[in-house]
């Protein structure tokens, strides 16, 4: 995870929240982190896994903001919206990370305020 967070990996992100989240990644025990990970991917049932993923999305019965800033994976979650036709609204962002609300607030705000507007019930 720590190396997933190098500078030359993520240029978009300022120099102190790459070493702040380094910093994090670094502290955190195996006791923290291996759970985590093994209850996302290990096991036929784990939701990282593609074919349990999609089996979440098909399920889907309410509108659906998702933005990916790892373009692979939104272009199949767009496809598999796009043929069934659901409610959600895909987006790809560049320049962020998987912490785009702090990457980017403002757009993070105006995107979810303007989706939450949106999709009041």
């Amino acid at each position: 995870m720590a190396a997933d967070l190098e500078p030359e990996v993520h240029n978009s992100v300022t120099a102190a929240r790459r070493i702040r989240r380094r910093l994090q990644a670094l502290a955190l025990g195996p006791e923290v982190v291996w759970p985590t990970y093994a209850g996302m991917w290990c096991g036929t049932d784990a939701p990282g896994l593609r074919p349990q993923t999609e089996c979440a999305i098909r399920e889907r019965r309410r509108p659906t903001l998702c933005v990916y800033a790892y373009e692979p994976t939104y272009t199949w979650e767009s496809h598999l919206v796009d043929e069934l036709g659901l409610d959600t609204r895909v987006e790809l962002w560049t320049g962020v990370t998987h912490f785009l609300h702090q990457d980017d607030p403002e757009r993070f705000n105006k995107v979810a305020s303007a989706w939450f507007d949106a999709n009041r019930r």
